[in-house]
């Protein structure tokens, strides 16, 4: 019987002697809707993962170092405080019979930082389960009617979340507000932004009499006349709400907005631990699990080769910055037009009495969300860059090739690139609806 550590050295010989376990790429992040096999990749995948350092891309930063005239190629596992951990290869007694040249060395192994998913987990499902989340998500919307109070149907709450005015269950029957925070719900409208910039349609299959396997479509209801089955017409509706960047137009995939991906990064962080930091390496990860990440799994001899494809970073038509990195903007990107940023929230009458008021969330009374924090570490070469990874405008060299690690200037120095700048979009999201979840007043008992 094979122990877990048998199995990683057998994994690392693979690496070192024939091709990398993980073949780095930057290939196209869109199109399609399903995941890849995960199954049979459960064990690149899936298997113990550590915070490693990445680029500006996502993509894990190799290092590479000869010893008795191999090359030794791995990733680079890092400690807190972005401290660069020490592998087997580093030291001068290495022997490559008896170690992983691209483990950690014994003495350093308590400084791994494991990636911590929480509700995402749940990332790691069949495409099939996301599948029919989405459709669930995309029926809510279809069924949103302006009987809340005011014009809307649908409108986006202070992290930006999709919230729908739907029926109760009461009798008689009264309608409120619903913000969609179901982990599954919110990573099926992730993956739609990210793959096509848009709510496409979605397939499943359903078991009818006898057995027989229906495939049933769901779609967002729109146009004049409306489809059969559909009573509002929710593409109106999102377009109202401001949401009209994530109607699909003409042949799929669409292009992938900066709008998409700032949506986007709510729906992450809408499906992520609401006390838990969203973390580059978890978003990547999540990426991998939904097929964001394009790979291919492939045995050969006993010697399995994962290539990774990693979604980049990049929007179009019209982004910031040269080959358009995607970029973010602190505040303002954050609070953005269209989103509702005062709430009724409890706060404090006196010493011990607290009321309901309707009071800004970036701010007021109780102290609002503090979006100056800095929550993304990046990592550059062991040690923490001194900035955060707001105001797009600067995160390159003018007529460079926006650099994705490489520091470029030492008084402004920005090595972002968009993977950082999305996992700060996210976490400030998240940061936004962790407030509002432990001070906002209940509306309804939905």
């Amino acid at each position: 019987m094979k122990t877990k550590a048998m199995i990683t050295m057998l994994v690392s010989a693979a690496m070192i002697l024939t091709t990398p376990l993980v073949t780095l790429g930057a290939g196209p992040g869109g199109g399609g809707s399903g995941g890849g096999n995960a199954g049979s990749a459960a064990g690149a995948l899936y298997g113990d993962l550590y915070v490693i350092e990445r680029d500006g891309n996502g993509a894990p930063v190799l290092r590479s170092k000869t010893k008795l005239g191999v090359i030794y190629t791995c990733q680079q596992p890092l400690g807190a405080g972005c401290a660069m951990l020490p592998l087997n290869y580093d030291k001068d007694d290495f022997n490559p019979e008896l170690e992983d040249a691209c483990a950690v060395q014994t003495a350093s192994t308590d400084f791994l930082q494991e990636v911590k998913f929480g509700r995402e987990s749940v990332s790691r499902a069949p495409a099939t389960v996301i599948d029919k989340s989405y459709a669930e998500a995309l029926k809510a919307i279809n069924l949103a009617l302006p009987s809340c109070g005011d014009s809307r149907a649908i409108k986006l709450d202070p992290a930006g979340r999709i919230t729908l005015c739907l029926a109760t269950e009461t009798i008689p029957v009264t309608y409120a507000w619903k913000t969609i925070d179901a982990p599954l719900e919110n990573l099926g409208l992730y993956r739609a932004a990210m793959t096509s910039g848009c709510f496409g349609p979605v397939s499943e299959e359903k078991i009818g009499e006898e057995g027989v396997r229906i495939p049933v479509t769901t779609e967002l209801c729109g146009g004049d006349p409306l489809p059969e089955g559909c009573e509002n017409d929710a593409i109106s509706n999102l377009n109202n709400a401001g949401l009209g960047h994530l109607v699909c137009s003409g042949t799929l995939p669409n292009r992938v907005t900066k709008e998409d991906l700032l949506s986007a990064a709510v729906f992450l962080a809408a499906g992520a631990d609401k006390g838990s930091p969203v973390t580059l390496d978890e978003i990547i990860n999540v990426n991998n699990y939904l097929y964001i990440n394009k790979w291919t799994y492939n045995t050969v001899r006993k010697v399995k080769t994962l290539t990774i494809n990693y979604f980049p970073f990049t929007v179009s038509p019209g982004g910031v910055g040269d080959n358009n990195w995607f970029g973010y903007t602190r505040y303002y990107d954050a609070a953005k037009d269209g989103t509702d940023t005062t709430v009724s929230l409890l706060t404090a009458a006196g010493t011990s009495v607290f009321q309901s008021a309707y009071v800004p969330v970036f701010g007021g009374s109780p102290p609002g969300v503090n979006l100056d924090e800095i929550a993304i570490t990046v990592c550059r070469d062991g040690s923490p860059e001194p900035y955060v990874c707001s105001n797009a405008d600067n995160k390159v060299s003018p007529g460079t090739n926006n650099p994705v690690y490489e520091d470029w200037d030492a008084g402004n120095i920005h090595g972002c690139g968009g993977a950082n700048w999305f996992a700060q979009a996210a976490e400030d999201a998240r940061k936004t609806i962790w407030y509002l979840h432990n001070w906002r007043v209940p509306v309804v008992d939905y």
